[in-house]
């Protein structure tokens, strides 16, 4: 059975994601990934992986994996072990740049005891982090033990890659504002955004003023074009004004 992933490869925003240590992830590392847990038989995933034959990059966000078995369950799986192992990590052992002996070598090697990156590591990212251990999640590993470990938890900071900036977040805000019909950009919906639209009303985009053309029908994204969609919605929010909250 095949399963063809699309992968998401940027954000809401149109930034690329990226590993904690602000690599942008690819589909190559979705293959490496599941061929690093199949190659070397890694016991906690080789209840799927067992089935797993082969994976075949289609282009730049698609990945076709070849099962040797019929399951839906296996998406799940599949979708879970898509960014586990990073391979500027994983492609070798860390403390002596050396291809990894075999499978008791992986399973008991502590990567959250040395700092990343090593002189080891293959074509790490451009930001040091405190461990070995990362991924795309909200938070980056800074330090643990195992008994930490095995007590479910660690000290752990936010990963900067992956939450929006204040200023990221204070941009989204703006743009829903203008949707809402703030187009000259005074924080309040008012007269001077219905005369701005009057003057450009009934025209394409260009020559008309691009902030006047502010939604489609029924408030689909903006088409091109000014016309009763962008009046109304500018009337329907009318003394409506913009609050950020600190």
């Amino acid at each position: 059975m095949d399963y063809n992933f699309d992968l998401m490869l940027t954000d809401s925003q149109g930034q690329p994601i990226k590993w904690a240590d602000g690599k942008a992830i690819s589909i190559n590392d979705v293959q490496f990934s599941y061929d690093f847990l199949y190659n070397y038989q890694i016991a906690t995933y080789w209840g799927a992986f067992r089935f797993y034959n082969s994976s075949t990059i289609v282009d730049a966000d698609t990945i076709t994996v070849h099962w040797e078995t019929v399951s839906s369950w296996n998406v799940y799986d599949l979708a879970a072990d898509a960014y586990l192992c990073p391979p500027q990590v994983w492609t070798v052992d860390p403390r002596d740049g050396l291809a990894w002996a075999n499978n008791l070598e992986i399973t008991t090697f502590d990567p959250s005891s040395i700092a990343y990156p090593t002189a080891f590591n293959t074509n790490p990212g451009p930001t040091a982090l405190p461990t070995q251990v990362f991924g795309v999640a909200p938070f980056v590993l800074m330090h643990s033990t195992n008994f930490m470990a095995l007590n479910g938890y660690a000290d752990i900071t936010a990963n900067r890659n992956y939450w929006l900036t204040t200023d990221e977040i204070t941009g989204a805000i703006e743009n829903m504002f203008w949707r809402s019909g703030d187009i000259v950009d005074n924080d309040k919906v008012d007269v001077s955004d219905l005369d701005l639209i009057s003057a450009n009303y009934a025209q394409t985009v260009p020559p008309a003023d691009s902030r006047c053309d502010i939604t489609g029908p029924a408030g689909t994204p903006p088409d091109s074009y000014v016309d009763i969609d962008d009046l109304a919605t500018t009337g329907k929010y009318f003394g409506e004004t913009e609050t950020v909250l600190p």
